[in-house]
């Protein structure tokens, strides 16, 4: 019989055996005797009180021997004669697309502008000690992207665009913590980061995949709508149809090079609601060809928003101030967009 149960300890008693077995058979009226196996599911802290307390969600086997679930290991296949894709960026995005590719039978070529991810950690003690950066290799740009040598957290609200567990698997499979897959807000520790990152970059290049670095992306060559190839900071012109841009937010010259080439960037939406007042400040031009940003913005329950270009007030180098005020409810909200 298994018996899911959740309890509340303090942390020093959340990693003590003996007495999780004595509180939980206490509390299920049975023998310690007769609990065969405590399998802790999930674990998270309350620090809400002055005593902090760990939560803890357990699936107690009783009179029923423990066996361990398998868990999901992803098959990979040798693709290095398989349709290559071109990856720009070996940050989280790049990589796991890399892996991704691998899974669906394609050949990932990843060009990252900066270093491999122990090189990279030369250039970060510049930057500490003689305040010199390398404008392609820093906390920025590198091998594993901008938190590799600053997080290492694992966060996401997101319930509906895949299975977690199979991210947080992978990352246990590449030498992460297998708490990771039972704390509620996992972290792998940006000193174990690294060896995380080299790892799954090993696992890329097993199975047939490239990563390249110092490769940083200059342009893109464009033929009858098509993209022909993609051209490096070194000259070399690499001919390519599919390109998956991995870059993050800090390649700003990426943005500039995709609105040089009449590339369409969609805007990400934000919604809002309750709200009796929101600020939004945007830049009033990119170049001298753009004089305009697109603002998206709640009305209320007739379709309209009060919206409002207030130039003395705003920052120098602003374009205006979206005045909202609201008080209906969401489902009662229309969508508008604005020009500004």
């Amino acid at each position: 019989m298994i018996k899911k149960i959740s309890l509340q300890v303090t942390p020093e008693k959340s990693n003590n055996k003996s007495y999780l077995l004595k509180h939980i058979a206490n509390r299920l009226s049975i023998k310690s005797k007769n609990i065969d196996h405590i399998e802790i599911i999930k674990r998270s802290i309350d620090a809400r009180r002055k005593i902090i307390k760990i939560n803890l969600i357990v699936n107690v086997y009783i009179n029923q021997k423990f066996k361990p679930k398998s868990d999901n290991h992803i098959k990979y296949q040798d693709v290095s004669q398989k349709e290559k894709v071109i990856i720009i960026g070996a940050g989280p995005a790049g990589l796991f697309a890399a892996l991704k590719l691998i899974q669906n039978g394609k050949c990932p070529i990843i060009f990252e502008r900066g270093k491999d991810v122990r090189n990279r950690r030369r250039d970060l003690v510049k930057i500490m000690r003689e305040n010199t950066i390398n404008e392609n290799s820093n906390y920025c740009f590198g091998e594993g992207g901008a938190g590799t040598y600053s997080d290492g957290k694992l966060y996401t609200r997101s319930k509906k665009r895949g299975d977690v567990n199979e991210i947080l698997n992978l990352l246990v499979d590449h030498g992460a913590d297998s708490d990771i897959k039972v704390n509620a807000h996992p972290h792998i520790g940006t000193n174990k980061l690294p060896k995380i990152i080299s790892s799954i970059r090993n696992t890329i290049e097993k199975y047939g995949g490239k990563i390249n670095f110092n490769s940083k992306l200059i342009d893109i060559t464009i033929e009858k709508n098509q993209i022909k190839s993609i051209i490096l900071s070194n000259g070399t012109e690499i001919c390519t149809k599919k390109i998956i841009l991995a870059t993050g937010h800090s390649a700003r010259d990426i943005f500039y090079l995709l609105h040089r080439k009449n590339i369409k960037i969609e805007l990400k939406t934000f919604a809002c609601t309750h709200i009796d007042s929101i600020i939004i400040y945007e830049p009033l031009t990119i170049n001298s060809t753009i004089t305009h940003t697109n603002v998206l913005c709640f009305g209320d329950s007739n379709g309209t928003a009060l919206l409002e270009i207030q130039g003395s007030s705003a920052p120098a180098g602003t374009t205006s101030v979206l005045n909202y005020c609201a008080s209906q409810p969401e489902s009662n909200m229309t969508t508008n967009i604005e020009n500004v």
